[in-house]
């Protein structure tokens, strides 16, 4: 019912922060709170840069995306890459401290936002995968865990 409260206001009267908010809520569970705005999807994690930096060089060829600028700067890394349709992709990853990095992936505001998440989860995943971010906190005393998510591909699908 909120739901249909918030898209029922975005018709009404838009203030540029519903699409976000929306958006958030449905990230918050996953690694942080993901950001989806004008083309954007942007999050901060708890992993170094250097980790970062050779995860997103992973994602980029795991979605066989073509490599079309590097922008290096101390603390930061501004990447584009196309993919087989013209679509791009800039990615920026700065460091903010030892142990905090912005991940955003921009395709425009006319640009499929689909990529751009899938981008950000292929990132978060290669950094699940070699280490570089932490393992999620322990539950409180006398809760259990909820159970792990499976990899991509890792189920088996059910013959019909």
């Amino acid at each position: 019912m909120a739901v249909a409260g918030m898209v029922a206001a975005m018709g009404a009267g838009c203030t540029g922060l519903e699409p976000a908010a929306l958006s958030a809520g449905a990230s918050v569970a996953q690694t942080g709170v993901t950001v989806f705005d004008r083309g954007k999807a942007r999050t901060i994690e708890l992993a170094r840069f250097d980790d970062v930096v050779g995860a997103t060089r992973r994602a980029i060829a795991e979605l066989s995306l073509t490599p079309t600028l590097e922008d290096p700067t101390p603390g930061r890394l501004r990447l584009g890459c196309a993919d087989e349709r013209g679509g791009t992709v800039i990615l920026v990853l700065q460091r903010h401290t030892e142990t905090m990095t912005l991940i955003q992936a921009d395709v425009g505001i006319f640009g499929e936002i689909g990529i751009a998440t899938l981008v950000v989860r292929r990132i978060l995943a290669e950094l699940t995968a070699s280490g570089g971010l932490p393992p999620p906190p322990e539950p409180p005393e006398g809760q259990t865990p909820p159970p792990a998510p499976e990899s991509a591909g890792a189920g088996k699908r059910s013959a019909r």
